[in-house]
């Protein structure tokens, strides 16, 4: 199993929404004819769109994909370091707040 972490365009606009899409995980994974894996928005700062997370079995399918959608590959360094502070904050955060 390979792992990619893809940038699309956070603009909604770019998403091409159909009757029953609620998410735009659900947009992508039918447009993209592959299932995908919301990560973080553009707020997170990794990147200057919407972070996906995408498993293929083969390094074809991989090759394949990026070259049908475009996407921009993230590192995959870059989304675990993001994890590890997101873990950090969501576990940790209420034991530093200030009470007043």
């Amino acid at each position: 199993m390979l792992t990619i972490y893809v940038d699309f365009p956070a603009d909604s606009a770019a998403y091409n929404f159909q009757p029953g899409d609620e998410t735009g995980e659900q947009a992508l994974a039918r447009e993209f004819e592959h299932p995908v894996k919301f990560i973080c928005n553009c707020a997170a700062g990794l990147s200057d769109g919407d972070v996906y997370e995408i498993t293929f079995e083969t390094e074809h399918e991989v090759t394949a994909f990026i070259l049908k959608t475009g996407c921009t590959l993230l590192e995959k360094t870059r989304i675990d370091d993001y994890r590890h502070r997101r873990y950090y904050l969501d576990n940790h955060y209420e034991k530093y707040m200030v009470k007043s």
